[in-house]
């Protein structure tokens, strides 16, 4: 008998005592939703004063870009959305005012190791628009390293390459579009001297063949390997 007292009167004790147990846990769900809260909105203010600081430095030049030594010298690393390249400014390629410059053969389509696309930029070229560029391997390092073989020039577009740094020396090419330049170096060897022939002569596909028609490519002067070793302009007419 005694028990079933003892079990009554503990039945009894938890009915009483649930409810606070509930209030409890849900006093505690609470805290923690606010801590959770709190820390959320930190994080928010935090990005909202990142946000603004981005914002008031937003125009100044080359704040977080990629940066390369050349020649003893700090530069700005380039790409094909720079407008600032050796502390000049230049401009984004446009239609009528651009180049393209490839250590490939500059054609109508790509094949890795092998062929750029004009006007698509690849691991191994690079698309400027008009600016004065005073070392050419800073306009166009990855044709420098893939060893420069091609470049396509837009209609309207005028490129002026010297021989050396700071548009002094030699000019090796002073060329307005549309022109298709080819690497003269590889005419002399067997593995593609007929492919680059048949590249000067065949149709591309539309609209690169209404953009660059056979009659509009040629051979380079000389070895455009060295090319890079100096500086080059470009100029549209505007």
């Amino acid at each position: 008998m005694r028990k079933n007292n003892f079990l009554d009167k503990f039945k009894k004790v938890i009915w009483i005592l649930t409810p606070f147990i509930l209030l409890a846990i849900i006093i505690i769900l609470l805290m923690k939703h606010c801590e959770a809260e709190k820390e959320c909105f930190d994080c928010d203010e935090l990005q909202e004063k990142i946000d603004i600081i981005k914002d008031d430095i937003k125009g100044i030049d080359c704040l977080d870009c990629d940066w390369v030594n050349i020649d003893g010298e700090e530069v700005q690393k380039p790409t094909e959305n720079d407008t600032i390249i050796d502390g000049e400014e230049v401009y984004k390629p446009t239609a009528n005012c651009r180049a393209h410059f490839s250590g490939l053969l500059m054609t109508d389509y790509t094949k890795k190791g092998h062929a750029t696309e004009i006007w698509k930029v690849d691991y191994g070229s690079e698309y400027v628009g008009k600016g004065e560029y005073p070392r050419a391997i800073s306009a166009f390092p990855k044709a420098h390293g893939q060893t420069f073989d091609g470049i396509a020039i837009d209609k309207g577009t005028r490129v002026i390459i010297y021989s050396q740094k700071n548009f002094k020396g030699e000019i090796l090419l002073d060329e307005t579009g549309p022109a298709i330049i080819t690497n003269v170096l590889r005419i002399d060897q067997d593995l593609v001297k007929e492919e680059v022939k048949e590249n000067n002569r065949r149709n591309f596909k539309e609209p690169l063949n209404s953009q660059f028609p056979p009659s509009c490519r040629k051979m380079s002067s000389s070895n455009m390997f060295d090319w890079s070793q100096g500086s080059l302009k470009v100029i549209c007419n505007e």
